[in-house]
């Protein structure tokens, strides 16, 4: 049997409502970047609650060149799925966002909320649709092509440029100068930090938990309330007035900043038409993608998740299991119909799903074998982007040092990136004079995230797999703006 099929994705949020957003793949991408082309072969191998999500390798690759092709050619094929995007966003928000359905969804008849899962999760796939595929194909192929094609630029036109210039100026290239959502936060949490007055402080502190509900929740977790951002705000008190205003003005200088360092690599490089095309594209779907997409999808995640909580109390299944269960399932519940909750606490344990023609379902314990004989399982081909939850923003390049015991901490190098499940007291030393740092395991109030901001360390949290997938000496791009690892050389 022909192994095709590459890990792509990894992480713990449960198939409902990831698969059906995975679906939205499925569609042609003629309308949002102008290749009439697809991913058919989209799988979820599931163990304990963990979610493993393949493609082929085939695809991977010819819909990554096809999409690269498209943004070296047109510089307005971002502008238009950010547009799109936000109509269709809009649309679904108007429906389900928390503050218009969390009252009123207990008075719901089975019907209404049937008829208003069914609109939600159309709009859902939608406005998924115009910023998903076309960002995926250039996280994962793309953006590395478009790599090789500036490094073969700089190597004929610039080659006195020295290896970490390079570096430094296609992350410049790549990266929206606008401040990313983790920035913003964390800004309105130093500025609550540095308020004395108590009244005002609490004020705030219930402003920041209004606006940032949805901050913690990916496809399903934590809503920010006020004692979430207590404690965080408790982090950032322990600073000195002084530290606190620098921080503040780091911040604040960000943009300004940013813009200034591209526009100079702009002016001083003098881009090819292709390559200024391909990098003004990606950088604009970076920011809709890690900011925008992130806030809209997430909020409309917590009210898929309200819908499914009502289902639960009406059906008398736990709420965590129905994210184990089709749409189609859902909706028979809804119409009545008892489905055993074995099945879906089964799926939990051991399952694989299948994404086709924009619709998703459980495979056969035979498909099942199917698929993991198709699976790649050569570490060096697989291509997975490691996601987490960004802790302290940041961008870094550098080499990785995977630490899974505190006895490895000796001879912890400056620079390097720090890769661990979780840090303690004893990794603080090395967290200091660390590039960057990465967990497997950790919240936002875990000691990681804490120290890294203190400290100011680009850091990312919660990515379940780092240390499996990194190994010693790997370079890492870490994007602590929008939460992705990328290994560039191995």
């Amino acid at each position: 049997m022909k192994r095709d099929l590459v890990l792509v994705y990894k992480s713990f949020a449960p198939v409902f409502p990831i698969a059906s957003m995975v679906c939205s793949y499925n569609a042609s991408m003629k309308k949002s970047i102008g290749v009439d082309a697809a991913f058919k072969q989209l799988y979820c191998i599931v163990r304990d609650g963990g979610c493993n999500w393949y493609f082929s390798r085939e695809e991977v690759e010819l819909i990554g060149k096809k999409t690269m092709e498209a943004i070296c050619a047109d510089e307005g094929i971002a502008e238009n799925c950010k547009k799109n995007f936000l109509q269709a966003s809009e649309r679904l928000l108007e429906l389900i966002e928390r503050d218009k359905i969390a009252v009123e969804l207990e008075y719901f008849a089975y019907q209404e909320i049937s008829s208003l899962l069914e609109k939600a999760l159309k709009l859902y796939q939608e406005a998924a649709y115009w910023v998903e595929p076309p960002n995926f194909s250039l996280e994962i192929r793309g953006q590395e092509i478009v790599r090789q094609m500036f490094n073969e630029f700089i190597k004929e036109k610039h080659s006195s440029l020295k290896e970490s210039e390079k570096a430094d100026s296609f992350v410049t290239l790549s990266n929206p100068a606008s401040r990313s959502f983790v920035m913003d936060a964390e800004l309105e949490q130093l500025k609550i930090a540095a308020m004395e007055d108590l009244e005002e402080k609490q004020t705030a502190i219930r402003e920041y938990a209004r606006k940032y509900y949805w901050l913690l929740y990916d496809y399903y977790g934590p809503i920010v309330d006020e004692n979430t951002v207590r404690e965080q705000v408790k982090v950032f008190e322990k600073l000195s007035e002084e530290e606190l205003g620098e921080r503040i003005k780091k911040i604040e200088e960000h943009e300004e900043l940013a813009e200034k360092k591209l526009d100079s690599a702009l002016y001083n490089l003098s881009l090819p038409k292709d390559l200024e095309n391909a990098f003004k594209n990606i950088r604009e779907l970076a920011l809709v993608y890690g900011n925008t997409k992130k806030e809209r999808i997430s909020k409309a995640n917590i009210g898929l998740g309200l819908m499914l909580k009502e289902i639960a109390k009406r059906t008398k299944i736990e709420e965590y299991a129905l994210h184990f269960a089709t749409t189609n399932e859902l909706e028979l519940l809804l119409k009545g119909k008892k489905i055993n909750p074995a099945i879906f606490r089964g799926r939990i344990k051991k399952s694989a799903v299948a994404c086709e023609n924009v619709n998703y379902y459980f495979l056969s314990e035979k498909e099942v074998k199917e698929i993991e004989g198709r699976i790649i399982t050569t570490v060096t081909e697989q291509l997975a982007i490691i996601k987490g939850m960004p802790a302290c923003s940041g961008h870094y390049t550098g080499k990785a040092r995977v630490i899974k015991d505190k006895k490895m901490l000796a001879g912890f190098e400056e620079g390097e990136v720090l890769v661990t499940t979780m840090t303690t007291v004893d990794f603080v030393p090395a967290m200091k004079v660390a590039g960057a740092i990465v967990t497997d395991i950790g919240g936002i109030t875990c000691h990681a995230a804490i120290v890294s901001r203190e400290l100011g360390v680009p850091c990312i949290i919660g990515t379940q797999n780092a240390t499996e997938l990194i190994k010693d000496g790997d370079t890492l791009e870490v994007n602590a703006k929008h939460g992705i690892v990328k290994v560039l050389k191995k």
